[in-house]
């Protein structure tokens, strides 16, 4: 799901973008929900610590607290929220590198642009949920939380996991491969054959029939290897 604020004054432009969103939604298979406040003071008001959207429309110039200041007290806040500023005039845009926007639309936005846009955000939010996604790991009889995106791959022997990351090896029979698989492969995550799980952000290159993850190279089975190579391509 997909949490959006709009900030827009002009009730018609703000509906032009919630009926984008929608027909955004429906054709992404995705769930977006969207809020709309009428002045940036209105929206100050209620956002009250980082996580309360994933990606915030705030128009530039609006009664009160202009959208400029509204994003800089916004940034005190939230310091990752995606912010993409909405505007008549293109030279107040250019000064959203201030409080780290996105990007910007010169009204009235088009949806062919807005769907690009879109695409980004969304790309965006992947990013940073593959940052900051952690995994329990019970090792030797201990608990150990490993980041995702520290994680190389999982080589798994008969109900022996072993997790090969930046901080070392760590051994586990917790979970399945199954249940790991699961877990990390909307991360990211793609088996080469049915004993290695690689992380495809840490795949260096493809040496014929292995693939080089961490400095090691695995075994990439041949039912595998053109789905491999295909998400590989990408990523990249």
């Amino acid at each position: 799901m997909l949490r959006v604020i709009i900030i827009e004054d002009c009730k018609e432009d703000a509906d032009v973008l919630a009926s984008y969103l929608k027909q955004y939604s429906e054709e992404i298979g995705e769930e977006i929900k969207s809020r709309v406040f009428a002045t940036a003071d209105a929206f100050l008001e209620k956002y009250s610590a980082a996580g309360m959207a994933d990606l915030i429309f705030m128009d530039i110039e609006m009664p009160g607290t202009d959208g400029m200041n509204a994003a800089e007290q916004l940034r005190a806040v939230d310091p990752n929220v995606v912010l993409i500023f909405t505007t008549n005039i293109a030279k107040y845009a250019v000064h959203g590198y201030r409080v780290d926007a996105m990007d910007y639309f010169l009204k009235p936005v088009g949806y062919y642009d807005f769907r690009m846009r879109m695409q980004r955000v969304l790309e965006e939010k992947r990013k940073r949920s593959v940052d900051q996604k952690k995994v329990r790991i019970v090792s030797a009889g201990e608990v150990r939380v490993a980041a995702v995106k520290d994680i190389y791959y999982v080589e798994s022997d008969n109900h022996l996991l072993t997790y090969h990351t930046a901080a070392g090896n760590f051994t586990s029979r917790e979970k399945s491969m199954k249940q790991v698989e699961g877990e990390l492969a909307p991360y990211g995550f793609m088996r080469c054959n049915v004993c290695y799980l690689v992380n495809l952000k840490k795949c260096t290159a493809v040496q014929g029939d292995t693939v080089i993850v961490g400095g090691d190279a695995l075994v990439i089975s041949r039912g595998r290897r053109k789905e491999l190579l295909a998400a590989l391509s990408q990523e990249m």
